[in-house]
């Protein structure tokens, strides 16, 4: 098997080669460590994934068994994107297709909130055509809680596919194609868990978009909040992510406990769920603008005086 020559180079040499770093994942704890660029070879763009850490090597080359494994899972209603070990790193052919998150963006800049929320609809009934298990899922609850005093049954894909999210699958006209499958265990992880991190990676990546589409016959709840922003979430898609036995306030722990498990315990936050959740039936353009631009002097502000970060820290703990 023929190594590129990049494998054997120091990361920040490769940051500053030709290829195009897609994503930097250096912030986990370090066997989770990975980035992910593009480059050209034989006129042709491919894909690599590598470890940035010396024991992430082994998480990297586990992932091409995770994808044989969910490939087989997923099968009928998913495409799994796999990949060929070279080296320490894993190459993929590169797909130049939109994400499920992508096309949505589009139809809802469109003004069409209808065909976006068609995309969203048919995602949840492929997530939950998936074979299931009725159970309490004890080593999900474990891994990301540390603990088990959560003892209800509920709905879980047998495989805890925790990224199985939009915007890691890319649709290819009726194929719906999975390229993320590093967070891939072989437990039972609640349905309701997979669908509430959609709908929260959804609700901030297009939140300028659902504040533009929101109207009287489609309303939006405030229901998310991270740091100083309030996060809407279309009135619709909440009904995914509402059950008996799970509440939002522990959908969001058990996201936090997913970070401490990937990044450590005292880095980055998920939110929180709001006390008085507001609906809205209007956002002016005016007040779209004015948002976003008090948003990015917020961030500013927070990232440039000591002590303000830690403090809207603790606001969202």
């Amino acid at each position: 098997m023929k190594t590129p020559a990049h494998q054997n180079t120091p990361i920040t040499e490769v940051a500053n080669s030709d290829m195009f770093m897609v994503m930097d994942k250096s912030g986990r704890l370090a066997p989770f460590r990975t980035c992910t660029f593009i480059i050209e070879e034989n006129g042709k763009k491919v894909v690599y994934k590598c470890p940035t850490s010396e024991k992430a090597k082994a998480f990297v080359k586990g992932l091409i068994e995770k994808e044989k494994t969910n490939a087989s899972y997923l099968v009928g209603y998913f495409d799994v994107h796999s990949g060929t070990l070279e080296g320490d790193c894993i190459k993929y052919d590169y797909l130049p297709y939109p994400s499920l998150t992508d096309k949505m963006k589009i139809h809802m800049q469109e003004g069409n909130f209808i065909a976006a929320n068609e995309l969203l609809e048919r995602y949840v009934q492929k997530i939950e055509s998936l074979e299931t298990i009725n159970t309490v899922p004890e080593k999900f609850l474990m891994l990301i809680a540390n603990r088990d005093n959560y003892s209800y049954k509920s709905k879980c894909l047998r495989r805890g596919l925790f990224d199985l999210t939009p915007k890691n699958i890319l649709i290819d006209s009726e194929r719906w194609v999975v390229i993320d499958n590093e967070w891939s265990f072989d437990f039972a992880i609640p349905v309701v868990f997979i669908l509430f991190r959609a709908i929260r990676e959804l609700s901030i990546t297009l939140q300028s978009e659902i504040r533009q589409i929101t109207s009287q016959d489609i309303s939006a709840c405030g229901v998310l909040a991270l740091g100083l922003r309030t996060y809407y979430v279309p009135l619709v898609w909440i009904k995914y992510i509402l059950t008996a036995n799970i509440s939002l306030w522990r959908l969001v722990e058990w996201e936090a406990g997913f970070w401490q498990y990937t990044v450590g315990a005292k880095k980055g936050y998920v939110g929180r769920i709001k006390k008085w959740p507001s609906l809205r039936k209007h956002f002016s353009a005016r007040s779209i603008a004015c948002d976003s631009q008090i948003l990015s002097k917020m961030n500013r502000f927070i990232k440039s005086v000591p002590g303000v970060a830690k403090l809207v820290h603790i606001l969202d703990q």
